[in-house]
């Protein structure tokens, strides 16, 4: 049902799973072009579509599900051969994980999808090995938010790029926004977290607001005009923040007045990911 105003699939997905819904990754053994309903035992689980994969073609998502229900994929090389898509389709389902049925490794699948013959002996590997170094978490992260903007929740927090520090963010008295249940109306408080909206409503007096989420949640942050001119180019321009301001809380609802915006640096690296803007 995309685009859905001011949440992105990641909101959307995040905001599933936070609810109890199992979600499962990408994976050409089983995903379809769309999200979808899976059964796992007992268990009915979120399955996500090739649709997430950026830059696939709703063609290619569907041709494998023809293909899948035919005969289930035993190799790339088969999946190659036989669905006929070129070495840059299967090239982002490899750099997605979605090969993981295949190819449990993303680097090897990678791999192997280069060195796959292309034109006449499509299908066909080349036969030179190589031992690839194993990718660290934060760096299969990163390969998923670049592949589709979004990381399959598995419980453990580290789909979010602030699961991976959040130990270091409690030395340094930064916040999760869950924690701020438990906070009063007025106190001031650190977060941080990813910028996944920005919004500016014509009759908001020149208010922004940005949609800030971290593994724990999202939060409604009110940035003044005033901090926004001063801070205009961080704010619309980095993904990940530190934000210090006061707390709201109206009728349930809990928001941040921001009082100052910091870049926020994970493990000295900066995780680029598009907003929900001004929709």
């Amino acid at each position: 049902a995309q685009p859905m105003g001011f949440y992105s699939s990641r909101a959307l997905i995040d905001d599933v799973a936070r609810h109890g819904v199992r979600v499962l990754p990408v994976d050409i053994s089983h995903s379809g072009w769309d999200n979808d309903l899976e059964w796992h035992g007992k268990e009915l689980c979120l399955r996500l579509g090739f649709r997430e994969i950026k830059g696939l073609r709703e063609e290619d998502g569907k041709c494998i599900e023809v293909m899948r229900k035919e005969k289930r994929f035993e190799s790339i090389s088969e999946l190659a051969s036989r669905s006929g898509l070129p070495n840059s389709v299967l090239r982002r389902l490899a750099r997605a994980g979605a090969l993981r049925g295949l190819e449990p490794d993303r680097r090897s699948a990678t791999w192997t999808v280069d060195g796959l013959w292309p034109g006449l002996f499509a299908g066909q590997e080349r036969e030179e090995q190589v031992a690839l170094p194993l990718s660290t978490p934060l760096e299969e992260l990163q390969a998923d938010y670049r592949a589709m903007g979004l990381s399959a929740p598995d419980g453990s927090g580290k789909h979010h790029p602030l699961g991976h520090c959040r130990e270091r963010l409690r030395r340094e008295k930064v916040k999760s926004i869950a924690d701020l249940a438990a906070c009063r109306a007025g106190q001031r408080v650190v977060v941080a977290g990813l910028i996944a909206s920005r919004q500016r409503p014509q009759t908001a007096s020149g208010v922004l607001f940005l949609g800030l989420e971290d593994e724990t949640g999202m939060l409604n942050v009110v940035v003044w005009p005033s901090l926004y001119a001063r801070q205009r180019h961080l704010i619309r321009s980095r993904s990940l923040v530190r934000i210090r301001g006061l707390l709201q809380k109206q009728d349930g609802a809990i928001s941040l007045v921001a009082a100052d915006v910091q870049p926020f640096e994970l493990d000295e690296q900066d995780f680029t990911v598009p907003g929900r803007d001004f929709h």
